[in-house]
């Protein structure tokens, strides 16, 4: 791997306050989680390496990483994931995407609370594709929680840990049969679940996308031809409600509800 001067292409949240950003060095690439670890890969996934800043404690930052570190891995050798979490009842599963903080694991835990639902992943979905469809692969099993949600779906307190076991666990693939953008609206009085049609699915799924390779001509179409056809197998729906927590319960229901349709073969 080179050593060249390196060219960020993306920075989170901003260039003044970086906190994450994807860059290049010659033809490797790198993602930096400032102060923490820096991944430098080549260009097709096969070679990599963690350079972490001074004073950190690597296995801490290593492992709070590693699905992360994963998912762009990935991505340089074809793999597609996104930002969202999923459950299975059964062979079908549903996948929850948003805005950080849409509330993606406290779904995920609430529906792994239900009879026969299992968690496949918390933050990160990993997909495979064959000829018939999307498939969602077990990643998780656990969920990354607030404490005070934590608390108000009724699990025991960590005195230090935001990692919860999930309920019960999801343990083979399960074909993709909705996705559902959690949306926030405080003027809505209980949760609403919507179908959503034309081109917003392709343009919400393109933001949730998890991608290394933000120049390179050819990924970028493959990129673009895995969204068309998860856009063309997949239906995709809005759940928008308010962010009081006593909307919880009326929100976990909408869920199982499309769960319980999806699985009895009807959307």
């Amino acid at each position: 791997m080179t050593g060249s001067e390196v060219r960020w292409l993306h920075v989170h949240p901003d260039a003044s306050r970086p906190e994450f950003r994807i860059g290049r060095s010659g033809r490797d690439v790198l993602a930096e989680w400032v102060g923490q670890v820096t991944l430098r890969a080549d260009i097709a996934g096969t070679g990599s390496e963690l350079i972490f800043a001074a004073g950190v404690e690597r296995p801490v930052v290593e492992n709070r990483l590693r699905g992360k570190i994963a998912a762009l891995l990935g991505h340089l050798r074809g793999q597609a994931s996104l930002h969202a979490s999923s459950v299975a009842r059964g062979d079908t599963a549903i996948a929850f995407f948003g805005d950080s903080g849409a509330g993606k694991s406290t779904i995920a835990a609430q529906l792994c609370l239900q009879p026969e639902v299992g968690l496949l992943s918390d933050d990160l979905t990993s997909l495979s594709f064959d000829a018939a469809e999307v498939a969602v692969n077990p990643t998780d099993s656990g969920h990354l929680l607030r404490p005070d949600v934590a608390l108000a779906l009724g699990l025991e307190p960590h005195p230090r840990e935001k990692t919860w076991a999930a309920a019960r666990t999801a343990t083979k693939a399960a074909r993709l049969a909705a996705l559902v953008a959690l949306v926030f609206d405080d003027s809505v009085a209980r949760p609403l679940l919507r179908r959503v049609r034309g081109a917003a699915p392709f343009v919400t799924l393109n933001r949730s996308l998890v991608r290394f390779v933000l120049d390179e001509p050819e990924v970028l179409r493959r990129d673009m031809d895995r969204l068309a056809r998860i856009a063309e197998r997949v239906p995709l729906y809005e759940l928008v409600r308010a962010r009081d927590m006593s909307h919880l319960t009326a929100t976990a229901r909408e869920g199982a509800h499309l769960l319980s349709s999806l699985a009895g073969g009807s959307v």
